[in-house]
């Protein structure tokens, strides 16, 4: 993942979040049979 320098902190938080709730996502889905 690239990491971009983002003059706005409040940016810089949300992006490993965004990231986490991927991962969250992809486990459930993966474990959880549609």
């Amino acid at each position: 993942m690239v990491r971009l320098v983002l003059p706005n902190p409040g940016l810089e938080e949300r992006i490993p979040s965004l990231d986490e709730l991927e991962v969250i996502e992809k486990e459930e889905a993966g474990s959880r049979p549609k």
